[in-house]
């Protein structure tokens, strides 16, 4: 799988980006909203970007 990822350039879906002090609300939200991607959870400030 890895090397079809590579080859196609294949990138998740996110949906939504919190911080790691807002984990317990992107939990619940990702429960209860039904995202379309992947809920990601940083941490130290980081953003994704």
């Amino acid at each position: 799988m890895n090397r079809a990822v590579a080859a196609h350039g294949l990138r998740p879906v996110v949906d939504r980006v919190h911080r790691f002090e807002e984990a317990h609300t992107a939990c619940r939200a990702y429960a209860t909203d039904a995202p379309f991607g992947k809920v990601v959870i940083t941490m130290d400030g980081a953003d994704g970007n």
